[in-house]
């Protein structure tokens, strides 16, 4: 996103990355605390195996996209 702006925007081209990075992040960790508290609740049965899976899918695509850098 910011290597496709125009010279003239590439500070504000950056400044949008980082607040959607920002967003996507504070968004994930809402989501996962959200699914981790309804399975110590008992609400939700089975939570900590999806946790567990959604954590290595994370960390397979973090290492993916650093690969690619």
């Amino acid at each position: 996103m910011a290597a496709s702006a125009p010279s003239e925007l590439a500070a504000t081209g950056q400044g949008a990355l980082n607040g959607i990075r920002q967003a996507g992040s504070a968004i994930g960790v809402a989501v996962l605390g959200t699914l981790g508290t309804l399975g110590t609740l008992g609400t939700l049965p089975g939570t900590g195996g999806v946790l567990i899976v959604i954590g290595l899918v994370a960390v397979v695509l973090i290492s993916l996209a650093r690969a690619r850098s």
